[in-house]
């Protein structure tokens, strides 16, 4: 089976939020900031209600705030500055254009306009199916990035049933 897509540099930046926001440790990092806020808020309001001092506990109080609201508000927008200004365009000009994918029966060959590359199917660690992208890892951090807007939905959902069943025949 044979695509074509079109990767942008904006594609590959998409590529990396995901795989930065979807870590095991940026999980549990999201966990450690909700029971961080959660016990500065706990502590704060027991002390106004007890001690009755006031602006320690008022300060202390805004920083749980702060603390419970970073993992979904600022922290997402701190990661997406990182991984903008982390990849300069020029590292990632050969994988920027038209690609041409092609899924054989041992491997994917990859065609861009300034390079070739194949990848055996039983290299790929693994598989995901997100809302605009297809990732296929090959590694736990490096990944053929596949924009779905330039497919129709009949030949994503034969994309997914062939890399499921070449992945399924590799275990």
């Amino acid at each position: 089976m044979k695509f074509k897509v079109n990767l942008a540099w904006e594609d590959i930046i998409q590529f990396q939020i995901f795989h930065t926001m979807n870590t095991t440790m940026n999980k549990w990092l999201k966990y450690l900031f909700l029971i961080v806020g959660i016990v500065l808020i706990s502590i704060s309001l027991m002390g106004l209600i007890l001690i009755d001092i006031g602006i320690i506990y008022i300060i202390c109080c805004i920083i749980g705030i702060i603390t419970l609201i970073f993992p979904f508000t600022f922290y997402p927008l701190l990661v997406k500055y990182i991984v903008i200004s982390s990849i300069p365009k020029d590292s990632i000009k050969h994988m920027i254009g038209t690609n041409i994918y092609e899924l054989g029966e041992k491997r994917i060959s990859i065609k861009t306009e300034l390079t070739y590359g194949e990848m055996d199917y039983k290299v790929i660690k693994r598989f995901v199916n997100e809302k605009d992208y297809l990732y296929i890892y090959n590694t736990s951090i490096s990944a053929l990035v596949i924009p779905k807007r330039d497919l129709d939905n009949e030949v994503i959902q034969k994309i997914i049933t062939s890399l499921e069943r070449k992945m399924n025949s590799m275990e």
